[in-house]
């Protein structure tokens, strides 16, 4: 009894529980079939998919037209290490699909209106397979879900754009860094379809004035020459679009980092030239200081800077700077050098009519010397008036050898009276000095007002010929005799 009612309380329940099972799976072959009949419904818009529809196969059997359109927002990056390029926009394809059917249409207007739709039908229809040549990085951008749509209209033209950021590869040299200027070619294909199949084309060109970019670059944006339009590779010819990207560096904070303090260091040295040769430590000091500071300039800069093939046009500038002050210390060794042979040979000195004998120079100097403690200083000469300003700097430069500001009568006349004119073995010992030192100066003088005047007109011929050459074939200025340009200009 007890069984058989428990018998009787099963049954139903069992009945019930079959009764779903059968519900649910017909749900599920009504949905079934419903999502594979009907992909959208949007705005009284019904997009029909054919039960013979193929999403795998070409949407014409002649040839398919897809046409491609970045529109970009920014470019954050241009990265010199890796030679990669990133954006951030929107990337678009249209193509035409005429085997979908339209129903319960309501178009306005011309009839061209775009008319969004469910982006899901993506997954049910035909699609390009899309190639961006020497991609690195392609991610679809998202906050609550991916930036992502598809539009109509009434010609069965679809749409479908998506929020992104693109990394692609492109190949840099800087050979002329920082005048150059980087070509980085966009391209789109088909990686499947010869030309014969897909034939792509360009939506629009991105405009680069409205492109925000905190980059070292000004940016301009070209379509794609036609030989560029074509990709050729073991499979066949295939159909690609794009755009050229043209990055030319910007050069003011080249210039005031590096070019303008070198230039200005080289200047510098040249200030050596006016100091005497016997000041060695002040020469030295300005020589060394300059040199040393360049040098750092040149690491700090090789540190910094994109890595090429040789040297780099920044490099090459501020090496011949180093050179240029190289070449000042090499000047004035020289002259050391000079002086020190000079030292250990005997005087060569030449004859000079200032007086008539030593009793002669003897009474000038009693003369001069109002103070009488046989010194004779520059206020004393000019009281006296036989001398001029310029003679006395010149009497001082030359006899005041122990540098005390003072001439003693042994070097008075020492430089007033030559040997051949009288005085006992010392006088004649400090004429001969006196005189000695009288060539040297004049000789390192002339010398250093030659290269005065050398090295500031060498420094100004490479500096026109480094800015000519390097401005041309960054496409800045043109220029026949150096060639054209390869590059566009912006």
């Amino acid at each position: 009894m007890t069984r058989m009612s428990s018998h009787c309380v099963a049954w139903p329940l069992t009945h019930a529980f079959l009764f779903m099972l059968t519900s649910v799976a017909t749900s599920e072959l009504i949905i079934e079939k419903l999502e594979s009949v009907i992909s959208t419904k949007e705005k009284g818009v019904l997009v029909t998919i054919p039960e013979s529809y193929d999403k795998n196969g070409l949407p014409n059997e002649t040839l398919t037209e897809v046409n491609i359109g970045i529109d970009i927002k920014d470019i954050p990056n241009v990265n010199d290490q890796d030679f990669t390029v990133t954006l951030n926009g929107f990337f678009l394809v249209r193509w035409t699909d005429n085997r979908l059917e339209l129903k319960n249409v309501k178009f306005g207007g011309s009839g061209d209106e775009l008319i969004p739709v469910d982006v899901s039908m993506i997954e049910k229809i035909w699609i390009p397979d899309i190639e961006i040549l020497n991609l690195k990085d392609f991610t679809t951008l998202a906050v609550l879900s991916k930036l992502q749509g598809l539009w109509l209209n009434r010609k069965l033209e679809l749409i479908y754009a998506v929020a992104c950021r693109i990394t692609w590869i492109c190949p840099m040299t800087f050979d002329n860094f920082p005048l150059d200027v980087q070509v980085c070619k966009f391209q789109v294909g088909s990686f499947n379809y010869d030309d014969t199949k897909i034939m792509f084309g360009e939506e629009f060109v991105a405009d680069a004035k409205s492109i925000r970019s905190v980059l070292d670059y000004s940016i301009s944006i070209h379509e794609l020459d036609e030989k560029d339009k074509l990709s050729v590779v073991l499979t066949g010819n295939y159909s690609v679009t794009g755009f050229e990207l043209v990055l030319r560096r910007k050069m003011s904070h080249y210039i005031i980092t590096y070019y303008f303090p070198a230039g200005m260091f080289v200047i510098v040295s040249w200030i050596s030239f006016l100091v005497p040769p016997e000041s060695v430590p002040g020469r030295m000091t300005i020589l060394v200081t300059v040199f040393l500071v360049l040098v750092n300039i040149f690491n700090r800069n090789m540190s910094n800077i994109p890595k090429a093939e040789g040297l780099t046009a920044i490099e090459g500038f501020i090496i011949v700077c180093i050179i240029f002050v190289f070449g000042a210390l090499i000047e004035y060794a020289v002259i050391l050098f000079q002086l020190k042979i000079k030292t250990s040979a005997p005087p060569n000195l030449s004859k000079r009519k200032k007086y008539k004998d030593m009793d002669d120079v003897k009474r000038a100097f009693l003369k001069i010397d109002i103070n009488g403690d046989g010194k004779l200083t520059k206020r004393e000469l000019l009281s006296g008036k036989e001398f001029t300003k310029e003679e006395i700097e010149d009497i001082f430069a030359m006899a005041d050898m122990d540098g005390d500001g003072e001439i003693e009568l042994t070097e008075f006349t020492g430089l007033m009276c030559p040997p051949d004119k009288g005085g006992n073995e010392k006088t004649q010992r400090n004429a001969k000095i006196i005189e000695q030192n009288i060539e040297e100066k004049i000789r390192t003088a002339r010398l250093d007002l030659f290269f005065l005047g050398l090295f500031p007109i060498l420094f100004s011929i490479f500096n026109l010929f480094y800015w000519i050459l390097f401005l041309t074939r960054a496409g800045v200025i043109s220029v026949g005799w150096l060639g054209k340009s390869s590059h566009r200009s912006p």
